[in-house]
């Protein structure tokens, strides 16, 4: 991750800062620790809130913004998070920022991108419309970067108002098994249900990882995960 930081923009000499949401300090501070042939600063958000809860939200030194690359690492796991961080990511192409890459590690709303019944709501489609107004910089459109999302076709949820790239951290993983170190370990591969074995199945040799598969069980407001296979 920290190499894709690096080459944001490596060749044309504007200064690149990477914001985070709160859960993600430390996270980022290892990011950065990784920038080396262009180093990468942290930015500085003040996350507090007024006595109604509301975001009271300030970023210092935001001077710094103008003519640099920004990076923000988002951690979207609540409704209360999405929204305080969506007011930063909707104001921070305002402060004249060259560009904006969004790093997303987890699309919270990705197992909700359908409507199997009449009166469901695909909150994968509101979530993806939401970041989709994030306004244009000064060099184009902004860059969402989601890892490992539940289902592809989420990528056109989004509008064309921004960049949608789906990366994948798989792999990571086989560069880690193939470690020496790892040579003389017995692994397999668990897969949570039949769309992530089709998707990421074909990445792995079953004559050297054994498969399992498992599947989720519904029962009212009840889950339970099941192995398949």
């Amino acid at each position: 991750m920290a190499e894709e930081k690096k080459s944001v923009d490596k060749f044309d000499g504007f200064p690149t800062v990477l914001f985070y949401a709160r859960e993600m300090k430390k996270l980022a501070e290892e990011i950065q620790s990784c920038s080396k042939d262009h180093r990468i600063e942290l930015g500085d958000i003040e996350w507090k809130a007024f006595a109604d809860s509301w975001p009271n939200i300030f970023i210092h030194n935001s001077e710094q913004i103008r003519h640099s690359h920004v990076l923000f690492l988002a951690s979207l796991h609540n409704p209360q998070t999405i929204f305080e961080q969506i007011s930063v990511l909707y104001h921070l192409p305002k402060y004249l920022c060259r560009s904006l890459k969004v790093l997303l590690p987890y699309f919270p709303t990705g197992t909700m991108e359908r409507i199997q019944i009449q009166g469901e709501i695909a909150t994968a489609y509101s979530l993806a419309q939401m970041l989709s107004s994030i306004p244009l910089t000064r060099t184009g459109p902004s860059e969402i970067v989601i890892f490992d999302i539940h289902s592809l076709q989420n990528q056109f949820y989004f509008s064309s108002n921004i960049i949608v790239r789906l990366e994948s951290t798989v792999e990571l993983l086989l560069e880690e098994l193939k470690k020496p170190e790892n040579q003389n370990e017995k692994y397999a591969i668990a897969f949570p249900d039949d769309g992530a074995h089709k998707r990421f199945g074909h990445m792995f040799d079953e004559r050297n990882y054994p498969v399992v598969i498992c599947s989720k069980i519904r029962q009212g407001d009840l889950r339970s995960t099941a192995i398949k296979e």
